[in-house]
């Protein structure tokens, strides 16, 4: 069994520290879902603050991802951060969670409540991502266009059903999210967090359901816990933000990509919490 083992062990340690070669401090990391992968316009912040950014950031993206991400992120880093609220209530299976395989990760969602089912699905999802030595950042991105009408992806019911079916399942995923925020203070790392809006119809669904409660609470522990200032990005109405009903499009990146490069900019220490909202 150790004639196995060792050699295993040994792979899986040469292949995490090949990763970590290929991180900086100089360097901004993203991560979230894909509001965010849609929502951020990487190479235009990258310009504005004459930094490298780089993005986790999936569709899908799970609160593992999350964990798996920040294990490579470098102490005193800053980071851009979504505030991933369909994340909490989707189900579980519905998750990216293909990172690749983190074991300090996978334990440290046991630590955080979360089913051992899931932990064992989360496991076998990642089992061939073992010994691989790439990057779990990328600079790759594809914006949704402009588009005249909104797309409908998803039907308005679909958000509305999610929004008010309460799930065991959010309890251990934003204790996880929470737990993985701590470990970035604990790193010394500046956070920029970034809460991207629904399309109207959505949030009105969203406005006074249960979940919206859920959500609400986990964004007030943290503001009050890590000392975050809170600010907001009105998107203009003069032309279409949205893509679909939970995403925005090119335009609305762009708009956010440049408030948010320019709070960078005259502000170079705190945490934000960006609330960004439709007018």
């Amino acid at each position: 069994m150790l004639l196995l083992i060792v050699p295993i062990a040994a792979i899986y340690v040469v292949c995490y520290f090949q990763k970590e070669k290929k991180y900086s401090v100089d360097t901004i990391y993203v991560w979230g879902d894909s509001q965010i992968t849609q929502g951020l316009n990487l190479s235009l912040l990258s310009s504005s603050l004459s930094k490298q950014v780089l993005s986790a950031a999936k569709h899908g993206g799970g609160v593992y991802d999350f964990l798996a991400s920040i294990e490579h992120i470098p102490k005193g880093s800053t980071c851009i951060i979504e505030f991933p609220e369909l994340a909490f209530i989707r189900i579980p299976r519905l998750d990216f969670n293909r990172t690749g395989m983190e074991f300090c990760s996978l334990w440290s969602m046991i630590q955080t409540n979360t089913p051992i089912q899931e932990c064992v699905r989360i496991f076998v999802l990642n089992r061939s991502r073992l010994f691989s030595c790439n990057s779990v950042f990328s600079s790759d991105q594809a914006l949704y266009p402009f588009a005249p009408e909104l797309e409908y992806s998803q039907p308005l019911d679909w958000f509305c059903k999610v929004f008010n079916i309460k799930t065991e399942n959010s309890d251990w995923k934003t204790e996880t999210y929470e737990y993985g925020i701590s470990k970035l203070i604990d790193k010394g790392c500046r956070i920029v967090f970034i809460q991207f809006p629904f399309e109207k119809q959505v949030e009105q669904c969203a406005k006074q359901s249960v979940n919206r409660g859920l959500s609400e609470s986990v964004k007030k522990r943290l503001l009050d816990k890590f000392f975050i200032v809170p600010d907001t990005i009105t998107l203009p109405n003069d032309s279409l933000q949205m893509y679909d009903l939970s995403h925005l499009n090119e335009v609305g990146a762009r708009h956010v990509s440049l408030e948010v490069a320019k709070a960078m900019q005259q502000d170079t220490v705190c945490n934000r919490f960006f609330f960004v909202e439709l007018k």
